[in-house]
């Protein structure tokens, strides 16, 4: 799923819940990092957006 949203193949992510997202540090930064990039990163258990930095 990373690579493809690297590689512009999809325009973001939804994970069913934060802790879904990442299972240990490396992923979490990965998500972080394709965020700070403009990738559209949801939770939608939490009803939350990831990283909207401006």
């Amino acid at each position: 799923m990373v690579a493809a949203l690297r590689k512009q193949k999809a325009s973001g992510a939804i994970f069913h819940r934060i802790d879904r997202s990442s299972r240990n540090l490396k992923d979490w930064s990965a998500i972080q990092d394709l965020a700070d990039t403009g990738v559209d990163t949801r939770f939608a258990r939490e009803h939350q957006s990831c990283f909207k930095r401006r």
